[in-house]
């Protein structure tokens, strides 16, 4: 299985994992961020090896994938535990993203 499918299968995972967070928990929010932009990052790097020849991208997926290069090179900025507004919308921003991977990529399947 390639390091792709194996990606996009993480990044299913946590999608359907998904649900309601506390928002007034900042370990919580901390811990999920980090693990959507380790998610994000590691596309990033996935995305960044030469494909086999022949292999192209739908539109959809082209700008999904420019979405998360773009976020992975912006990064998260240190957010101190007691600016939960930041933080949520760190998360929210991480977590949509992935969305749309999830979605752009449905059809990728080992």
């Amino acid at each position: 299985m390639s390091n792709i499918v194996q990606t996009l299968k993480r990044v299913r995972v946590y999608v359907d994992a998904m649900g309601p967070i506390d928002t007034t928990n900042a370990k919580q929010l901390s811990t999920q961020l980090t693990a959507a932009n380790t998610l994000l990052t590691e596309l990033d790097t996935v995305f960044s090896k030469p494909t086999k020849a022949g292999a192209v991208c739908a539109g959809e997926q082209t700008e999904t994938i420019k979405a998360v290069r773009a976020h992975v090179t912006e990064g998260v900025p240190s957010i101190k535990p007691s600016e939960l507004g930041r933080l949520v919308g760190h998360l929210m921003t991480a977590e949509v993203l992935l969305m749309k991977v999830a979605e752009a990529f449905q059809g990728v399947r080992a």
